[in-house]
């Protein structure tokens, strides 16, 4: 790759090369400082150049390619009289140079070097190539004043006269700077103390305005919606309007915090202006100027802050419109972080409550699994969010038959698992009926209806009556997905729930289907999640693959937990990691070999 050299004349070079190593890296970027301490670059000038240097080929290492990493970078400096140009190649892959150079957001891990390097240097020009790429850097030099030689005394005085002018108004834009940070670190100070800055904003305010001699001023804040500005704080002697939205209206006339919202800019006005100046009226004078100043944080308008004097003669000079400008700032990053803060204990009430809502509704479920002469049962549920709707249960009587309970809410989170819970509670206030499985859902049905009409959702169950002396499966179902029959020959049956979802009415049949255990007989309970995971394209996972496990699985004569963690498994591998859009739950009785 062919790079333009250095554009510096009479100029000292030294190039290094080095292994692809942090360590190394920095030694090389020490010895480039003493070259150029030997050039008589002053120390600010040393420190950055060797941060850049540091920067730059910490990347170099950082993304060089596994392929390349015995191959050297190399670090370069050139210094002439009026600058300095450093080349960094290294045999990375490269990036997209960006422009402008932008500052990351704080929760953004790369970024902060190249624009620290772009800060430290008046130029930056990246030169990519498929072997290799070259980072070239120049900043000028800062040059030591020149002597007088014989320049007359009338020039010198001059000089001094101008130098003595620009170092007043320096020192009174000091004074004010010093006034007005004096004052922001009061702020701060208090607040950190007594909480919410939108209780403190009236009373900074008005100490503001003797430091940038204002006569009133108005505070809006965006809140956390961003539709409307409202006004938290003001002068006592106007009356703004207390609520703008900032949807622009049809009428040309827009305020001036408003347009300032809208527009992420100042925006300036005097007594000519329409909507002059925010919807006040300002009883000191007839005339008035001002601006309305957008506090943005990370492109979030937090609010808007609109300063006036009475007099549009006296506008606001240049130090004072900064001093505005870096309070009003300030202020927005307190508020903004405020609100921050609140968002941050409200997550972790939130979770906290799911945390322990998840724990509820795991020990709802069985603690441990009956154990049926000649079978094994399995059971596996998990859901989208931390608490869910999906639900199983196994009841076992005292002559050794079972119920088999499986049910599914229609949603998630939270109202789901306070539903799944409620059906819980029903199920076990009435095991009598647990023989009855189609009685047993009209019963359930009567005594969810009301509650779930109110909530506007409904549940669908499946309950499986299993008689193991007499090999007897009685099935009934509420709109929930068919339950499966596996034979040892692999054949399977799908034995469908004819009966309609729980909630959907009060008085509702729900009709039986009995049928005999085949010999290594599989039954298989599951919610819809199962069937309806979804791979990386979108794709079902589908009816039909589950009949197939199941039937590869009972031809095989798994165990019960066997057949769960294969269908767990392909499940998994069928989704490749994506995550799970419902809840999902099996439960599994199969015969032992």
């Amino acid at each position: 790759m062919v790079v333009p050299a250095c554009r510096s004349t009479a100029a000292q070079t030294l190039w290094l090369d080095t292994p692809c190593d942090l360590g190394a890296v920095r030694d090389a970027c020490r010895r480039l400082r003493e070259f150029l301490g030997q050039a008589h670059l002053a120390g600010a000038e040393l420190d950055a150049w060797e941060l850049v240097l540091v920067e730059a080929g910490n990347n170099a290492v950082k993304y060089a390619r596994e392929a390349d990493r015995h191959r050297p970078i190399r670090l370069a400096v050139s210094v002439s009289n009026d600058a300095v140009e450093a080349h960094v190649t290294d045999h990375t892959a490269g990036f997209d140079f960006p422009v402008p150079v932008e500052l990351p957001p704080p929760d953004r891990e790369t970024g902060r070097g190249l624009f620290l390097i772009r800060s430290l240097t008046d130029e930056v020009r990246y030169f990519r190539d498929d072997d290799e790429n070259c980072l070239i850097l120049r900043r000028r030099r800062r040059l030591p004043v020149a002597e007088t030689g014989g320049e007359t005394l009338v020039n010198l005085k001059t000089r001094l006269d101008e130098t003595q002018h620009t170092l007043d108004l320096m020192t009174e834009e000091l004074a004010s700077a010093y006034e007005s940070l004096s004052a922001v670190f009061r702020f701060s100070t208090e607040l950190s103390g007594q909480g919410k800055p939108e209780t403190l904003a009236r009373q900074w305010l008005e100490t503001l305005l003797p430091i940038v001699q204002a006569d009133w001023f108005v505070l809006r804040l965006a809140g956390h919606d961003g539709r409307a500005l409202r006004v938290v704080a003001c002068s006592d002697d106007i009356h703004p309007a207390p609520v703008y939205p900032l949807e622009p209206p049809d009428h040309p006339g827009l305020p001036a915090s408003v347009r300032a919202a809208l527009l992420r800019k100042d925006v300036w006005f005097d007594q000519t202006s329409p909507g002059w100046p925010d919807g006040v009226a300002v009883p000191r004078g007839p005339t008035g100027c001002g601006f309305s100043h957008p506090m943005m944080v990370n492109e979030r308008l937090v609010g808007v802050l609109t300063m006036g004097r009475s007099l549009a003669e006296a506008a606001f000079q240049a130090q004072q419109v900064n001093v505005i400008e870096t309070f009003a700032d300030f202020l927005g990053l307190q508020i903004c972080n405020a609100w921050f803060q609140e968002e941050q204990l409200r997550s972790h009430l939130v979770t906290r409550e799911l945390e322990i809502a998840a724990n509820l509704q795991h020990s709802l479920l069985p603690a441990r699994l009956p154990e049926p002469a000649g079978f094994r049962l399995a059971s596996h549920i998990h859901s989208a969010r931390q608490v869910g709707g999906d639900y199983y249960d196994v009841l076992a009587d005292a002559g050794g038959a079972l119920l088999l309970v499986i049910a599914d809410v229609m949603g998630k989170g939270m109202p789901a698992a306070l539903f799944a819970t409620i059906f819980r509670t029903l199920v076990h206030a009435r095991r009598d009926l647990a023989a009855a499985p189609g009685r047993f859902l009209s019963w359930l049905n009567s005594s969810l209806t009301a509650d779930l009409a109110n909530a506007e959702m409904f549940v669908t169950a499946q309950l499986a009556f299993v008689d193991i002396a007499a090999r007897r499966l009685c099935v009934a179902g509420a709109g929930h997905p068919p339950l499966l029959l596996a034979d040892a020959t692999g054949a399977v049956r799908a034995v469908e729930s004819a009966g309609p979802p729980l909630g959907i009415g009060a008085e509702m049949h729900y009709p039986e289907e009995s049928l005999l255990l085949p010999a290594g007989a599989h039954v298989l309970l599951y919610t819809d999640g199962v069937t309806e995971a979804r791979d990386a394209t979108g794709a079902f996972f589908g009816f039909e693959a589950l009949k197939q496990e199941l039937a590869r699985t009972a031809r095989e004569r798994l165990s019960a937990p066997a057949t769960r963690d294969r269908l767990i498994a392909r499940l998994a591998a069928f989704g490749n990691d994506t995550a799970r859009a419902d809840d999902q739950a099996l439960l599994l009785l199969a015969e032992e070999p």
